[in-house]
């Protein structure tokens, strides 16, 4: 069983490597607001991916935890699926079609 405060301190610690990551510093250099989103984990207290959503834009990034599987969480990467959107630069239009939390 996942203890919560364990899992509490082991997402902040997922979160601050990911902030602090180049992928995530160049989204928010092409002027996305990026925001937390989904966390996905397995049987441990280490997420193996997480998302954030542009404020501005709605788009969603997922991010993926190279480390997890050794019950780290300091290297992170974006998805396959993010990185076309992620090479163009914020332009500030809500997409409704855009669903938060949906991978699809």
């Amino acid at each position: 069983m996942v203890d919560a405060a364990r899992f509490g301190i082991e997402l902040a610690r997922a979160r601050g490597c990911l902030i602090e990551s180049t992928q995530f510093a160049t989204l928010r250099d092409r002027g996305h607001d990026l925001r937390e989103g989904a966390v996905l984990t397995s049987v441990s207290e280490v997420p193996f991916e997480m998302s954030y959503r542009c404020a501005r834009c709605a788009e969603t990034f997922w991010f993926e935890n190279l480390a997890w599987r050794n019950g780290s969480a300091t290297q992170w990467r974006l998805l396959e699926e993010s990185r076309e959107r992620a090479a163009i630069r914020c332009g500030h239009t809500f997409k409704h079609t855009s669903t938060f939390g949906n991978r699809a």
